[in-house]
């Protein structure tokens, strides 16, 4: 692919729901419907599943071939527009014989991979361009029988961006396969998932697994479970886990006790949506009351989540649930423990709180917010993160349905529970508490600490702001970052000098931004301005603090981004550097004045902003 470059991702919004203009496959396409892009002259267009008939759960695979039958080279986009799935540049949708539609495969729970690499084809006269898609990326099948598929894509003919493109349509056939059918099928891909074959592509045969969705293949995908190659076996538990039946959630339960902890941490990830979580659903109640522009987004999530809940959970599967995840939150494995407490969280009765105690006890200390390592699967740190992390939400959800708060928290695990009374139980303010409060915030473990802090009412007793001061020097990261948060909490004007003697020391960007909201929210706009402009010059910050910068100084505060390196060397810095340093002491005390400047005031020099920061004015066009 040539002339690579970096495409933003194509959203689910903009080819959900096409109105296709339906012709046969083979012919050219000249009748786009209105509002799609016209497709090239010469550019004959064809979608051809590679086989006759399919077995229903095979995975189905169409060719799109482009030919160009014109007398100019064609230019078309591909890449830019991965998803869970599959690739989003194209978009199917079935009916079957009674003109019902096919339930979309667009799974909102998923994690999405958005963006990714694009490039530019050039297709050149007499030449044909061909691409296998996976049908299942788009519809989910679930009964045999002859499906019309119309097809759509977003391929950019003509470079002006992403707009749907009606194609064509064509017909595919789903056979009910026999037990013995089905088996011959997932040995076909079995093998070749056997072989040592990239397995990020969406065509790959471990890949294929995740579409199978029939409940025919079950019992095979079962006995593949049982096969000494690794890959097979986590193939085929997507295989079982793509089942959204009961019968599937009792054998993916069965799993977890396998002695592999490999398989075992990716059953518990298939397991996630599979049954009921109050909690979840009152969170995304609550994002639907504070982004209501998301509303769509958030009532899919919603519907989704008990739809599967409903195909694949048995109120008889949740005690061999629960008691696997009580026995295995004292695992030796961190991962396997948060997800044991995961399940606690949404099974778990408050007798089991003391559970919960004991892992905080046993990961609380090793746990870390900002984690130093990229190598997170691998590292001890996180998993002291991951098993702290869910045991200490499940302890908000257990606190919630009557678990009593431990009197004196002396251990980590008390002490963790015991803060979070704080917040989750409104009532929660027991005689000394916040002579309480102040001796856990003196605690050696920094997750104690920080869960103190991260839990103080909003009106912040006067004994326990006196502290803060110390917290944002604390030798934890997470901690000066949650000290910060309530410093603006507060409101209190003495936090500024200690608020900024963090902003002038401070390397993590949580803890910058944090403590420069802190610092202007605390009436000090221009010293922030200042400080920002003092370490231009330090690299390890020099991007966050030109960010920053520019936030002080412009209105609205929406800067657009760049990419780092900001500054070419050292001299380029302190050139920014004092050019900011004179800048501000001649416009300063306006910017406080008015708020900020406009995007376009002349008093803004542009030569203030390395080249690569731009913004976007209100009537759309980029500054500057």
């Amino acid at each position: 692919m040539g002339g690579c470059k970096l495409h933003g991702n194509i959203g689910m919004g903009m080819i959900a729901g096409l109105a296709f203009c339906l012709v046969p496959a083979s012919l050219p396409v000249a009748r786009p419907a209105e509002g799609a892009e016209v497709v090239p002259p010469g550019a004959v267009v064809k979608f051809t599943p590679e086989k006759a008939e399919y077995f229903l759960g095979e995975p189905t695979y169409v060719l799109f071939t482009l030919k160009n039958e014109g007398t100019e080279e064609i230019r078309f986009e591909s890449g830019g527009d991965r998803a869970r799935l599959g690739p989003q540049r194209f978009k199917f949708r079935a009916w079957d014989k009674a003109g019902d539609e096919v339930p979309d495969a667009y799974d909102p729970l998923g994690i999405s991979v958005g963006g990714g690499f694009g490039g530019v084809h050039n297709v050149k006269v007499g030449e044909t361009y061909t691409r296998r898609l996976l049908l299942q990326a788009c519809c989910r099948f679930e009964s045999p029988g002859t499906y019309r598929v119309g097809a759509a894509c977003a391929l950019g003919w003509s470079g002006e961006g992403y707009k749907r493109t009606p194609l064509g349509e064509f017909e595919v056939v789903l056979r009910q396969p026999t037990p013995q059918q089905a088996k011959v099928v997932l040995d076909r891909l079995a093998a070749g998932a056997r072989k040592k074959l990239n397995t990020s592509t969406f065509l790959s045969p471990e890949f294929a697994f995740k579409v199978i969705r029939s409940p025919v293949y079950l019992p095979h995908l079962i006995g593949l479970t049982k096969e000494k190659n690794t890959k097979v076996r986590l193939a085929a538990i997507d295989g079982i886990a793509s089942i959204r039946t009961p019968e599937a959630t009792r054998e993916l339960i069965r799993l977890l006790n396998d002695p592999d902890e490999k398989i075992v941490l990716h059953v518990a990830s298939r397991m996630r949506w599979r049954f009921p979580d109050p909690e979840s659903r009152s969170r995304l109640e609550d994002l639907m009351k504070s982004r209501p522009g998301s509303l769509p987004y958030y009532r899919k999530q919603i519907e989704h989540r008990a739809r599967r809940v409903e195909l694949c959970w048995r109120d008889d599967l949740a005690q061999p649930l629960l008691d696997w995840a009580t026995s295995h939150l004292k695992a030796d494995d961190g991962e396997v423990v948060g997800w044991a407490a995961r399940f606690t969280s949404r099974l778990g009765e408050p007798e089991h709180l003391p559970l919960l105690s004991l892992a905080l006890n046993r990961w609380g200390p090793g746990w870390r917010l900002f984690r130093e390592t990229t190598q997170h699967e691998a590292s001890a740190e996180y998993e002291a993160y991951a098993a702290s992390f869910s045991s200490e939400r499940a302890t908000r959800r257990l606190l919630l349905a009557g678990a009593q708060v431990p009197e004196k928290p002396t251990t980590t695990g008390d002490a963790v529970i015991w803060a979070q009374a704080l917040r989750v139980l409104k009532n929660f303010r027991p005689e000394g508490w916040e002579d309480q409060c102040v001796a856990l915030l003196k605690h050696p473990v920094a997750l104690v600490r920080y869960t103190v802090v991260e839990n103080l009412p909003d009106d912040v007793p006067l004994r326990v702001r006196r502290v803060l001061p110390e917290l944002l020097r604390d030798p934890a990261t997470s901690v000066r970052a949650a000290a910060c948060r309530v410093a603006r909490k507060t409101g209190d004007e003495a936090l500024l000098p200690d608020v900024l003697g963090l902003l002038k020391r401070a390397t993590h960007r949580d803890v910058i931004r944090r403590a420069v909201y802190a610092v202007r929210s605390l009436g000090g706009r221009m010293i922030c301005a200042d400080v920002c402009a003092d370490r231009l010059d330090d690299k390890r910050v020099a991007y966050q603090m030109m960010d920053h910068l520019a936030q002080c100084v412009l209105r609205p505060l929406s800067p657009g981004g760049g990419s780092k390196p900001i500054f070419e060397d050292q001299q380029e810095a302190a050139k920014y550097k004092a050019g900011w340093r004179a800048w501000l002491a001649k416009y300063g005390e306006q910017v406080q004045d008015e708020g900020g400047f406009a995007l376009g005031d002349p008093r803004l020099d542009r030569d203030l902003f390395p080249k690569n920061m731009s913004w976007e004015t209100k009537d759309g066009k980029k500054w500057p």
